[in-house]
């Protein structure tokens, strides 16, 4: 778990600047929820270097983003090597999903959060439903009544 934001590529350059902000901003998110604890290698294998998870954001981000690997490798002054490395070895469905679900769960904790409901309803019909309104299924067509 990556919890050291200044560990981070710390170039300020004028284009580099907001992909840094994101890069703190993923590594508070994976301090509050774990998610990269889920992020395993494929092989099983321990990680090589303790920066792996600076490359695993990275490439998360490049994913997220459309980016790509070469241009986040520009941008956040890391190895387009290491990120493909990562890429392959550590995201992968079977990990992204749990790491995707404990960031939903924290989520789904919060007291805001449980102000619209459990989750198992469609917001929308809750808020029909608690203001009396009717949900007109095709909103090109008028009212019939």
């Amino acid at each position: 778990m990556m919890s050291n934001p200044a560990s981070l590529p710390s170039r300020r350059r004028t284009g580099r600047r907001y992909t840094i902000l994101v890069f703190i901003v993923l590594a508070l998110i994976d301090g509050w929820t774990g998610f990269s604890r889920h992020l395993e290698h494929a092989g099983g294998a321990e990680p090589r270097a303790p920066e792996w998870v600076v490359h695993c954001h990275a490439s998360i981000l490049a994913q997220a983003c459309n980016f790509g690997l070469t241009r986040m490798a520009q941008l956040a002054d890391l190895s387009y090597r290491q990120l493909a490395w990562c890429t392959t070895w550590y995201l992968r469905e079977e990990t992204l999903k749990p790491a995707i679900a404990s960031i939903v769960n924290r989520h789904h904790r919060q007291s805001l959060a449980q102000l619209w409901g459990g989750g198992t309803e469609n917001i929308n019909a809750l808020h029909a439903g608690d203001v009396g309104l009717r949900i007109n299924p095709d909103p090109f067509q008028g009212d019939s009544e």
